[in-house]
């Protein structure tokens, strides 16, 4: 699986140079598929083990129960997270390095900061969490669309070359 994802930029970057779009496609929907489960495991084990991972970390209750409260939240975002990465890595890989750029600026800009904010406004710390739980999870849907509208451009423009060369 690690294989996978380290190796997941040239093997776009080799399928794009071969006009292969289906096989980038699948191979980013495999890679972001086994990111999901993968994150989704991880963090049903550490939400189980949060209490012991909390004692393990510190021994201050304040520090514990916040500790806590970020691990029942946070890393079950991380799958989204990990869709994001990718789906930026695969524009970044497919030579659309622009459309990547405006995902990463309004993932942080418009996902995560102001989810964070708003949480902070209304549940303090305990909302902090949540709001990074919630912008992860929109950073994901804001970078799988974008791999996806651009992923339908590239199809396109394959099409239309293939159709003109016919």
């Amino acid at each position: 699986m690690l294989k996978l994802i380290v190796y997941l930029p040239p093997l776009i970057g080799r399928l794009r140079g071969k006009n292969d779009t289906d096989a980038i496609f699948q191979l980013v929907k495999v890679a972001a598929n086994m990111i999901l489960y993968v994150q989704l495991a991880i963090s049903l084990v550490v939400i189980t083990l949060s209490n012991p991972i909390a004692s393990l970390l510190t021994t201050n209750e304040s520090i514990s129960a916040n500790l806590q409260y970020y691990l029942l939240f946070v890393p079950i975002s991380y799958g989204a997270l990990g869709i994001y990465m990718i789906s930026v890595s695969a524009c970044n890989a497919m030579g659309m390095p622009k459309p990547a750029l405006i995902t990463s600026m309004l993932r942080l800009f418009g996902c995560y900061l102001p989810m964070i904010w708003v949480g902070s406004e209304f549940y303090g710390l305990e909302g902090v969490f949540i709001g990074a739980c919630v912008g992860n999870f929109l950073s994901g849907i804001v970078g799988w669309a974008m791999f996806v509208n651009q992923y339908n451009k590239i199809t396109k423009s394959n099409e239309v070359s293939i159709g003109y060369w016919s």
